[in-house]
């Protein structure tokens, strides 16, 4: 989250100084600096630091080395930690401290990567928002390092809004807006957990609207997997194939996992009965059959929070690279939509 709000809010820099002569430059360079002295002397510090790097940097690097909340000062004194001055108030050194560090920073991959961003930032920010134009969009998202989610999310604020004649300056506003107003949503709690648990300590529900639900919050898929206690194969599948580290990785990272037992005797809590069906495993094999016509397990669907199934259904296979493609290509489709 803190990454996609960073990225997005670079857009907001504007860099308009005017070149200092070469002389002025130097001089500039060499002037002597204390920790002590720029404590009492911010607003000197702040033009001298604005001035120093209009003379050695284009706005592209302007823009990275003001950081993302585009505050001189703060970003200057992180550097200061990196250099002597930090540790002894009083001594003194000279501006140049920062062009060498300053330097060092931009023969680094993250700062390459950095300059890709503000790039096609600068690229698209003041394009008009519209989905004609999506196909020349989106590369420079890609290269802004959104996420497929993130691009998904951007997407449908560009379509909602076309008719408004937005740029994507507020397509970012209002992206920054969604994500501050869901990182206060939560998931709701598991019910049942104190009955079931799902392999290798992976959180998971165990009713199937409470998987939906998530998927709404959290922007995931969901991954139903229907098993039941006495099912061989099911635990043959779960000590083989989902114990290998990628296929954790992705169960952990990418999917909302709903565990649904369809032979548990357990009387479900009164909000989760379907009609006359009481109990949690006649539930859950009404809506495997409902939803997806069948009767075996183990089963595996991938489902976005309106219910629809993404791919097809994957059953018991002793291969981890089959069921790494599967999961893969979930993850491919929820995306794409």
């Amino acid at each position: 989250m803190n990454r996609i709000i960073n990225t997005i809010i670079l857009f907001a820099f504007l860099i308009n100084f005017s070149c200092s002569a070469q002389d002025d430059c130097e001089k500039l360079k060499n002037k002597e600096i204390s920790l002590s002295h720029i404590n009492d002397h911010k607003g000197e510090f702040i033009n001298d630091i604005e001035v120093l790097m209009n003379c050695y940097y284009d706005s592209i690097d302007i823009q990275i080395l003001k950081g993302p909340s585009g505050d001189s000062l703060e970003s200057m004194l992180s550097i200061l930690e990196l250099t002597d001055l930090s540790k002894e108030p009083e001594k003194h050194s000279t501006y140049n401290i920062f062009i060498e560090q300053w330097n060092e920073m931009r023969k680094t991959e993250e700062y390459k990567l950095a300059r890709q961003i503000v790039i096609a930032k600068d690229d698209i920010i003041h394009r008009n928002a519209n989905i004609e134009n999506w196909e020349n969009d989106y590369p420079l998202l890609q290269k802004m390092n959104f996420t497929n989610d993130d691009i998904k999310r951007i997407k449908e604020i560009v379509i909602a809004n076309e008719n408004i004649d937005w740029t994507y300056f507020e397509v970012f506003q209002e992206m920054v807006s969604y994500y501050q107003s869901s990182s206060t949503m939560e998931c709701p709690i598991p019910s049942y957990s104190d009955w079931f648990h799902f392999p290798h300590n992976l959180e998971a529900y165990f009713e199937i609207s409470e998987g939906i639900e998530c998927s709404r919050i959290s922007n995931k898929p969901i991954l139903l997997y229907f098993t039941g206690h006495s099912s061989l194969k099911s635990r043959e599948f779960e000590a083989y194939v989902m114990s290998d580290s990628e296929i954790l990785k992705i169960l952990n990272q990418k999917y909302v996992i709903t565990n649904l037992y369809v032979d548990d005797k357990s009387k479900a809590l009164p909000q989760y009965q379907v009609d006359s069906i009481r109990l949690i495993g006649n539930i859950n094999k009404y809506y495997q059959k409902e939803l997806f016509d069948e009767d075996i397990q183990p089963a595996f669907y991938v489902i976005d929070s309106q219910g629809i199934q993404l791919d097809k259904s994957f059953y018991f296979n002793e291969s981890i690279d089959s069921f790494k493609s599967f999961l893969e290509n979930g993850i491919e489709k929820y995306y794409e939509q």
